[in-house]
């Protein structure tokens, strides 16, 4: 069903379930991936919050056996803990034995640690392995040379993976063969929305719009729950207003994707001299757009410094360190 508001055509979708056709996700891999994977061993040097985020769903809808993955983890107590979250595989202490038997290797520890993981694996992964890092903001030359494998492929997803509905920006190394390629695909297309890039530098870029976004966004719905109940609301009654209405909002903008953009379908809910015409203008008073942007553009900054081993890298004025006196 479709209505206009002004000249946009606004097409109303019912239920959930209908708006399936708006994401390209969830998608299972191809029967020839699938038999290809079957077979394969699957690494996790780090099996911490966004790696187990990723081997979740892939287990639980038998993309991945649990016969076919180890995971690492830095103490017994972290080990037994993830031995009981994910009954079937093998977790140990040992990077390198983990290093060693992956066919696919998903490098989750931290920046800081990839020097001490790097040491203790030794070169020592399979010749043809592909290494899929998840660390934020270090370049793939960085990755290739630590681990001594020029297979590489460094994705950027953000948290809503856990429910196959993440955005997995990626960018790999001219030696991932096509077969690889085709496999990390398929992979990522079951936990949400894979986007591969043809730019490294544009990695940097996505973590700030869509890796760490997620935070920005549950940002948002607190400060409006926190706004409602100031004015009167229940929390809960305020919580689901403020998540459902962000909810709704995006899938209304993604059913008008490339038909209406921001502004347009800012404007069909703004009536003249009416509430949200009074709630735009004291965001614009008080620079929410502009906040959005620092922020934006903070996290970008902070990207670019780990990937050059900087303490800062300062951009703009507003960037600069305030001496407090």
């Amino acid at each position: 069903m479709e209505r206009y508001h002004g000249n946009i055509s606004i097409r109303y979708v019912p239920t959930l379930s209908t708006i399936s056709f708006l994401y390209p996700t969830m998608a299972s891999p191809t029967n020839a991936v699938r038999h290809a994977m079957k077979d394969m061993k699957f690494s996790f040097l780090g099996l911490g919050q966004m790696a187990s985020h990723f081997l979740e769903p892939l287990l639980e809808d038998g993309i991945i056996h649990p016969e076919n993955v180890i995971g690492t983890q830095y103490s017994e107590e972290t080990v037994k803990a993830a031995r009981e979250k994910f009954p079937g595989i093998h977790v140990t202490m040992d990077n390198h034995l983990a290093a060693t038997e992956g066919d696919v290797v998903f490098l989750g520890v931290k920046p800081t640690d990839l020097p001490a993981v790097s040491s203790v694996v030794n070169g020592g992964m399979k010749k043809d392995s592909l290494l899929i890092s998840m660390l934020a903001a270090v370049p793939m030359r960085r990755i290739s040379e630590a681990m001594e494998n020029p297979r590489v492929c460094r994705c950027m997803p953000n948290t809503p993976v856990k429910i196959r509905q993440g955005v997995i920006p990626y960018v790999s190394t001219p030696e991932v063969s096509s077969e690889q390629r085709e496999m990390v695909d398929n992979l990522f297309s079951a936990l949400g929305y894979p986007m591969e890039l043809t730019k490294e530098s544009h990695l940097d870029i996505s973590t700030a719009i869509s890796g760490s976004s997620p935070a920005y966004f549950f940002l948002i719905m607190e400060a409006m729950a926190d706004a409602g109940v100031h004015c009167g609301l229940p929390r809960r009654q305020a919580e689901l207003m403020a998540m459902k209405s962000m909810q709704g909002s995006v899938n209304f903008a993604l059913a008008q994707h490339g038909r209406a953009n921001f502004a347009e379908l800012k404007a069909a809910v703004t009536s003249p001299g009416g509430t949200t015409a009074s709630a735009l203008h004291q965001a614009e008073k008080n620079g929410l757009r502009a906040t959005v942007a620092e922020i934006v553009w903070a996290c970008y900054r902070r990207s670019l410094e780990i990937a050059s081993n900087d303490f800062k890298v300062y951009g703009p004025g507003t960037w600069e360190p305030k001496i407090v006196s």
